[in-house]
C-alpha cells in the first residue's frame, strides 16, 4: 500500500512539474551571480523514491555558496531529465525544483572536482543548502633572461591541470580549483620551458615564467632581442669590411691612361 501511495505521489508531482514548466510559478523569483566555471550540474538521489524531482544547486561566484528552491529567472521551473535512479539538471543563473520530504545528497560538479553534501528536507519547508567550493588564485608574470617584464609581448599562455585554460595575456587573479598546474608561455616567437606550481584551497600564488632568448631593448616600437641585435651587428660589420676591401682593390689598380715609355728610334749614336 505504501509503495502504491508513493508511486501515485510521484506521478502527481511529475505531472505538476511538467505543467509548471509551461506556466510561471507563484512567488518571487531569485537570481544568482554567474557561475565560476560556467554550467554546474546538481545530482540528487532519493533512496525511497528515486524518480522524484531534484534539488538543483548553482554556485555563487562571490560567496562560493549554493542555494536550492530557486525559481527560474523568467518564473519557470528549470527542465529536469531523469537517468536511472538519479536526476540531472544544468543551467546558468537561477534554477530549481520542489521535492518530497526526505534525505537528499546534493552534488555540485566543477571541472575536475565534485562536491557532495546531505540535506534533510521537511514537509512545507523551503530548505537552503550552502556548499563551500574551495578555489585557488594564480597570478602569472612573464620575464626575459634579464628578469625584466615582457608581459606585453606575450601571445599565448597555456595552463593545464585540474582545468585547462588558454589565454592571450598573463592572467592576474585567475580562480582555479586547487591542484597542480603546468604553465607554458609564448612571447616574441619563443616558448618557455614548462613551469609547475601547486596551489591549495584558498591559496594565492604568483608564478614567474622566464622565456629564454627574449632579452632585448624596449626603446623601439618592436622589441629586438639580443640575438637579433648581434646578427645585425655582424652583418653590418661584414658589409663594411667588404666595402673597404673593394675600395682598396680599386686604388691598387694601374690607370689604363698611362703608357709605358717607348725606346728611342733611329740609328744609334757613334762615339
Amino acid at each position: 500500500m505504501k509503495a502504491l501511495l508513493l508511486a501515485a505521489l510521484a506521478a502527481v508531482l511529475a505531472l505538476a512539474q511538467w505543467v509548471a514548466s509551461f506556466n510561471p510559478t507563484p512567488g518571487p523569483d531569485y537570481a544568482l551571480a554567474a557561475c565560476l566555471f560556467g554550467n554546474y550540474v546538481a545530482v540528487v538521489g532519493y533512496s525511497d523514491l528515486p524518480r522524484q524531482s531534484p534539488v538543483v544547486v548553482l554556485l555563487d561566484r562571490e560567496s562560493g555558496s549554493a542555494a536550492g528552491w530557486l525559481r527560474g529567472e523568467s518564473g519557470y521551473f528549470a527542465a529536469c531529465a531523469s537517468t536511472g535512479d538519479v536526476f540531472y539538471a544544468t543551467g546558468r543563473g537561477a534554477v530549481g525544483a520542489e521535492v518530497l520530504p526526505g534525505r537528499y545528497t546534493v552534488k555540485a560538479t566543477a571541472p575536475g572536482k565534485e562536491y557532495a553534501q546531505t540535506v534533510e528536507v521537511k514537509p512545507s519547508q523551503n530548505q537552503t543548502l550552502t556548499m563551500q567550493v574551495p578555489t585557488a588564485v594564480l597570478n602569472i608574470v612573464v620575464l626575459d633572461d634579464d628578469r625584466r617584464s615582457i608581459d606585453r609581448y606575450v601571445t599565448a599562455v597555456v595552463i593545464t591541470g585540474p582545468v585547462a585554460v588558454e589565454l592571450s595575456t598573463p592572467p592576474r587573479g585567475l580562480e582555479v580549483p586547487p591542484g597542480k598546474y603546468t604553465i607554458r608561455v609564448t612571447a616574441l616567437g619563443r616558448e618557455s620551458l614548462p613551469v609547475t606550481v601547486e596551489v591549495g584551497p584558498g591559496e594565492e600564488k604568483t608564478v614567474e615564467v622566464i622565456v629564454l632568448g627574449t632579452a632585448g631593448y624596449d626603446q623601439l616600437p618592436a622589441r629586438p632581442t639580443l640575438v637579433v641585435v648581434t646578427y645585425a651587428v655582424v652583418f653590418w660589420a661584414l658589409i663594411t669590411a667588404f666595402i673597404l676591401l673593394w675600395q682598396d682593390a680599386r686604388r691598387g689598380q694601374v690607370s689604363p691612361s698611362i703608357d709605358d715609355p717607348q725606346p728611342p728610334s733611329g740609328p744609334a749614336a757613334v762615339a
